[in-house]
């Protein structure tokens, strides 16, 4: 299971939108770290954001993105991850070492956190 987050801030207009999302039978972090990116990209450009700095505590996957990298778990994703930048103006991915305090990704890993409680809650449930 993997849970998702993000938070998008604008600190010039003051504007800010956050959301979360889960998903079960997910594969690995690697995994659950790709969908995450790609889900707020996806909320980006229906946010009509034109210029993201995306922070990932993934340094594998912000390698990925940044070098143009191939991992064949991750093809799919990736694929569409780079066609979902081509709507934007300018996008940079950034890591965010997990032992450094996180600033500009707490609160997207707290939604992210929150949003795995919520499916694993729901997992546990008697059906």
């Amino acid at each position: 299971m993997g849970g998702m987050g993000w938070k998008f801030t604008d600190k010039g207009s003051g504007f800010t939108s956050q959301d979360s999302t889960n998903r079960r039978h997910v594969s690995s972090a690697l995994t659950a770290e790709t969908l995450a990116v790609k889900a707020a990209l996806m909320a980006a450009v229906l946010s009509d954001v034109r210029r993201l700095t995306l922070f990932s505590d993934s340094k594998t996957l912000v390698t990925l993105l940044t070098s143009g990298g191939k991992c064949v778990e991750l093809q799919g994703l990736l694929h569409d991850i780079r066609m979902l930048c081509t709507s934007l103006d300018s996008i940079s991915f950034r890591f965010v070492p997990r032992l450094v305090p996180r600033l500009d990704n707490i609160e997207a890993d707290s939604l992210a956190k929150a949003a795995l409680f919520t499916l694993s809650c729901q997992a546990s449930e008697p059906m």
